[in-house]
């Protein structure tokens, strides 16, 4: 299939930016070296203090497929977010972060996918995570194919790491009504579930996007604060957003309400579960474990210097 023969914009690829005009033109790049020209790139400039307008409009000069925004004032991260989506026009809708990658042919495979699959709205392929220039992991397997949508939620809240998934590419008319929650940690996760409600996501079998963990997305109390959280969700990351999966179930988004009342207890209660069982039984012990071996070895180095 040769998506560049399709007319009007079938790609949207929005790109929510604030002060990486150091960053944002390798990834605005590594859109562009894709093998496709049916697409439209989205940049929403959040108010930035840097020259990160000045980047953005040496690019639009370029490629008119390019159209850039800038808001007078932050509206926040997720808001910004929300903006791109609503300014895409094309039949098919991803974000990428203003400081990673997309790697070469990409979109061809996710558009083939999702062309080819009507019963999945979401594809992505394997997502490698980077910090400080090191790999630290790569997050996949993350395919959901039940038949209930509710169960598809309880099997991607069981299987995400990071909630990169988000940036996959999505059929624009399954994000109608779906906005980011507001001021919460893990509103990406919550989205990528509210997708999985509506039909199957897919994760394809090689690497597709390179995530920066060196910004906000690395820490945790820096990404709160970013995001309008609370300080509790700072500190406690993973049974806020635990709690925040329970609500957004049960009450909170109308994505779930034709289902019972009960049936959404009981699910939200699995949900908030899951991901309490998934941080606080596999990932926290690593992390300690981690921590207790460094202590060691900086003791043993320690003892080993000569004194004086």
């Amino acid at each position: 299939m040769d998506i560049n023969k399709i007319s009007a914009p079938l790609i949207s690829v929005g790109i929510p930016s604030y002060n990486r005009a150091h960053k944002i033109g390798e990834t605005i790049d590594s859109i562009l070296n894709q093998k496709c020209s049916n697409i439209e790139i989205l940049i929403s400039n959040n108010a930035s203090t840097d020259d990160t307008k000045q980047v953005c409009e040496e690019y639009q000069k370029k490629d008119s497929r390019i159209k850039y925004f800038e808001q007078k004032t932050n509206i926040g991260a997720y808001a910004n977010y929300d903006f791109l989506k609503e300014q895409a026009k094309g039949k098919y809708f991803m974000w990428i972060c203003d400081d990673d990658q997309l790697n070469p042919n990409v979109l061809n495979k996710y558009i083939e996918f999702l062309e080819h699959n009507p019963d999945y709205n979401l594809v992505s392929g394997q997502i490698q995570n980077w910090r400080n220039g090191r790999l630290k992991f790569v997050e996949k397997n993350l395919s959901v194919n039940k038949s209930s949508g509710l169960s598809r939620v309880l099997a991607y809240y069981s299987k995400v790491q990071e909630g990169a998934m988000i940036y996959g590419l999505i059929r624009k008319e399954d994000l109608e009504n779906i906005i980011m929650l507001k001021n919460k940690l893990g509103s990406d996760w919550h989205l990528v579930a509210h997708l999985a409600y509506k039909s199957k996501i897919k994760q394809l079998d090689f690497v597709a996007y390179e995530k920066q963990l060196d910004g906000f997305s690395g820490d945790w109390e820096k990404y709160a604060k970013t995001v309008g959280a609370s300080r509790a969700a700072g500190k406690f990351p993973f049974f806020i957003m635990g709690l925040d999966a329970f609500n957004d179930i049960y009450k909170g988004s109308s994505i779930y309400h034709n289902e019972s009342k009960l049936k959404r207890l009981i699910f939200g209660s699995m949900a908030c579960f899951i991901i309490w069982f998934n941080f606080y039984c596999k990932i926290y012990p690593k992390i300690i474990g981690g921590r207790v071996k460094r202590f060691i070895l900086n003791s043993k180095e320690t003892k080993g210097k000569p004194v004086g």
